[in-house]
């Protein structure tokens, strides 16, 4: 009993490996929680960055404030919770331990977080500035803007799998959360561009040609590539 009350862990099955999977199972739960709280710190870094920046320089705010507590509220919960879902890395085990006093938000973390949170809002001011220069129109300025935050932060939680791991090396559909995330966050977006009445009330209510649509959604990879050259910063870092 004394043992038992001085000792950190106890297996209650007298079986040793059991203390190995328990170590395992916590590193993933660590991990997944970095993966939750980064993507949605960037989200919203991301997003106060863009908004301040644009009225800074006289822009105006690329968002209306029901778009952005839609972002919020739907587009930025779902994928966070589908990383707080991911499997276990191959290499979870090889890593150095955990110091039990470290903190969520560290170093590395914070090179994921200005990565993500400035490219993300230059991806839609330029898609902001497109939509209001080169076509014209405070309207369709903003729906760039809305379509390009949503598929840029859809698409990098496939990058926020791994805080080291390129996307293009990790298997696409070992986590179905995160998919399932991905197809009715798109499908959310198009009932709020495409249906009348709801568009109306999301300020998105344009005339949007295809190769517009195009643009503004490719737009969108461009977070998911400020994630992939935030991971090469950090092994150089480490």
């Amino acid at each position: 009993d004394v043992s038992r009350e001085a000792a950190d862990m106890v297996p209650t099955d007298d079986n040793f490996t059991t203390i190995v999977k328990a170590v395992e199972r916590g590193r993933v739960i660590y991990q997944n929680i970095r993966k939750f709280v980064g993507y949605l710190i960037s989200c919203n870094i991301g997003e106060v960055l863009l908004i301040f920046i644009a009225i800074l320089i006289g822009w105006g705010s690329p968002l209306l404030p029901l778009q952005i507590l839609w972002v919020n509220l739907v587009t930025d919960t779902l994928p966070a919770f589908a990383l707080g879902l991911e499997k276990k890395e191959r290499d979870v085990m090889e890593q150095a331990p955990i110091d039990k006093e470290a903190r969520i938000i560290d170093r590395r973390m914070g090179v994921t977080i200005a990565f993500q949170s400035v490219f993300l809002a230059a991806a839609v001011l330029i898609s902001f500035r497109i939509g209001g220069t080169v076509y014209g129109g405070a309207a369709l300025a903003t729906t760039f803007a809305f379509i390009t935050l949503i598929t840029g932060e859809l698409l990098r939680t496939f990058s926020a799998r791994s805080e080291s791991r390129s996307v293009f090396t990790m298997n696409p559909f070992s986590n179905r959360w995160v998919n399932i995330a991905f197809v009715v966050g798109a499908l959310l977006l198009a009932a709020v561009i495409y249906i009348p009445g709801v568009n109306t009330l999301f300020g998105t209510d344009v005339d949007l040609t295809v190769n517009q649509l195009l643009i503004a959604l490719s737009l969108g990879f461009i977070p998911l590539l400020g994630g992939e050259l935030a991971k090469s910063v950090k092994r150089r870092i480490n």
